[in-house]
């Protein structure tokens, strides 16, 4: 039994791991269909309502029947990755609902590991919290590392992060953002491990394919510009 429990413990970590490194939202939607789709069928509407469980998101019989016509865009009745990946990228009010659903349940989970994280309860994380966060997780940094991590977290020149800014970066790209999920990932502690597949999904809710973090520019110590997001068009900036 305890070699089950170790190997069910493993494929665990491994499927959250690919979640967190993959990168992007068409990758993160194509790990999940194949999870669903596990005979390599296509959808059909009583997976389209189990794919949408997978999300935590319970879609009435009607529901499921509308989500699987908008999906089916040849009339098939099958759906493919693609087929689905257009739905989930669209217009859809079924495909917003079950992305706000994503996004509401990862926000609730990193809001846990902020608070496990900022250790005096201020409501803000100090750079000393995130030093101590890397390290009990096993990604301890360098102290450069850790001035481009706490730069790259916080909002302009602000002493401490906020728990929006610390979102934000946790959906970034950021090498240093992703080394942490991946510790997190890892962790036997279901607080981290559970937050660190959540993050990765944030992405899944947002109308843009993927986020880019461009960290701090490092000189000596002193942290050069600001943190900003902007998305594959480069027309949305958050600074």
């Amino acid at each position: 039994m305890e070699f089950m429990r170790n190997s069910h413990h493993r494929v665990a970590v491994r499927l959250r791991t690919l979640l967190v490194a993959s990168g992007s939202v068409r990758t993160d939607l194509l790990t999940v269909f194949r999870r669903i789709d596990v005979d390599k069928e296509g959808m059909n509407m009583r997976r389209v309502a189990q794919l949408a469980r997978a999300f935590g998101v319970e879609l009435s019989q009607t529901e499921s029947e509308t989500a699987f016509e908008e999906m089916d865009q040849n009339g098939d009745g099958s759906c493919e990755f693609e087929e689905f990946y257009q739905w989930w990228m669209g217009p859809s009010l079924i495909a917003r609902i079950v992305k706000d659903s994503v996004a509401a349940g990862a926000r609730k989970q990193l809001k846990e590991v902020f608070e496990k994280i900022d250790l005096d309860g201020n409501g803000t994380l100090e750079k000393k919290e995130v030093a101590r966060a890397f390290k009990d997780l096993g990604a301890e940094l360098p102290a450069v590392q850790l001035d481009v991590a706490f730069g790259e977290m916080r909002y302009r020149n602000e002493s401490s992060v906020k728990f929006q800014h610390f979102c934000q970066w946790m959906e970034s790209e950021s090498l240093l953002a992703i080394k942490l999920k991946l510790a997190m990932a890892e962790s036997p502690d279901s607080t981290f491990s559970q937050a660190a597949e959540g993050a990765a999904s944030m992405r899944l809710g947002d109308e843009t394919e993927l986020w880019v973090a461009r960290p701090y520019n490092v000189k000596g110590n002193e942290m050069i510009g600001h943190l900003e997001f902007e998305d594959k068009g480069g027309c949305c900036v958050i600074a």
